[in-house]
């Protein structure tokens, strides 16, 4: 997932605007979806660590600063109907586990999913639970031709996600992130 919305989103439809979306919450069975809000911002940096942005374009950020940013730019997104962000809560707890999300980066009916799970969720498929429920969420909402999925080479939990979902990989391509690597990027496509 990006943790920074891209400037060229394409509105997912003119009824994603429409959506209440500030009171959105998508309901999993140990999780939940709600929008990132500005509170966000100090766990957010909390998590969103060397570990975490590894398999990830984003630059680890220095300052919570970073994290409000990209917040309020999401929020913003989210607004106009471009894109959903939202934040990954334990249910009981509302314990934030990390973030996931539906951009619209190609067009309006091929959407991008997105995610991170902080580290010390890993291992539990918390990951898994929030693509899959945004996806079934998405797919009632939304005239979706099919989903993209892009995935480090390397991050096998995170590819065991998208093949969960039958997804199969449609393009390979190097990417360069925020933190000057390179990330060796597989798209998948689901259906």
């Amino acid at each position: 997932m990006s943790t920074s919305p891209a400037n060229t989103s394409i509105p997912l439809r003119a009824s994603a605007s429409e959506l209440p979306w500030e009171t959105l919450r998508v309901n999993g069975e140990r999780i939940f979806l709600r929008p990132v809000e500005v509170a966000d911002a100090d766990t957010h940096f909390e998590c969103f660590t060397d570990e975490i942005t590894r398999y990830m374009a984003p630059a680890t950020p220095s300052l919570v600063n970073d994290c409000l940013v990209f917040i309020e730019s999401s929020r913003a997104s989210m607004a106009a109907g471009a894109e959903f962000v939202f934040a990954i809560c334990a249910h009981g707890s509302d314990e934030f586990l990390g973030c996931t999300g539906l951009h619209s980066r190609i067009s309006n009916t091929i959407l991008e999913l997105g995610i991170w799970i902080r580290g010390s969720a890993h291992g539990q498929h918390y990951g898994r639970e929030a693509v899959h429920t945004l996806y079934h969420w998405a797919k009632e909402r939304f005239e979706v031709e099919y989903f993209t999925y892009p995935v480090d080479r390397a991050n096998t939990p995170s590819r065991k996600v998208a093949e969960s979902l039958g997804g199969v990989v449609i393009e390979e391509r190097k990417s360069p992130t925020q933190n000057g690597g390179e990330l060796d990027s597989l798209v998948y496509r689901i259906d």
